[in-house]
């Protein structure tokens, strides 16, 4: 499993995509959707607005991973995942190279609680 963005380039057919975005992607059709890994709306509409830094956001979604916990989540993916047969899966957002991004936030939480690595393609 690894993770990525919506615009990267080097996807392709081996990959099989995993919505972890708050909202679908217009441009990408993904392949399932995770929906305990997306942000929640109004995290992601108070950091759009500006009423709260980067820092305040990564502890909110924090938060939120530990709100809904390690079996719940490992579950999620499980299930999201089972149909990827030999495709790779992938982690999918917005937030291209370089941005802070709760894909990699989650990645770090993820590995923080003992799971595995989960490297960006």
């Amino acid at each position: 499993m690894k993770t990525s963005y919506f615009g990267n380039r080097k996807l392709g057919p081996g990959h099989y995509l995993v919505r972890i975005s708050a909202y679908p992607c217009r441009f990408k059709k993904s392949d399932a959707f995770a929906g305990l890994l997306a942000p929640p709306r109004q995290l992601l509409a108070d950091l759009k607005a500006g009423e709260i830094e980067m820092d305040e956001y990564e502890k909110r979604f924090r938060k939120h991973l530990y709100s809904v916990g390690v079996p719940a989540i490992r579950q999620q993916l499980a299930e999201a995942i089972a149909p990827a047969g030999n495709r790779e899966p992938v982690l999918m957002c917005f937030c291209g190279p370089g941005q802070s991004c709760h894909r990699r936030m989650f990645a770090t939480w993820w590995q923080e609680q003992g799971e595995k690595l989960i490297p960006e393609l």
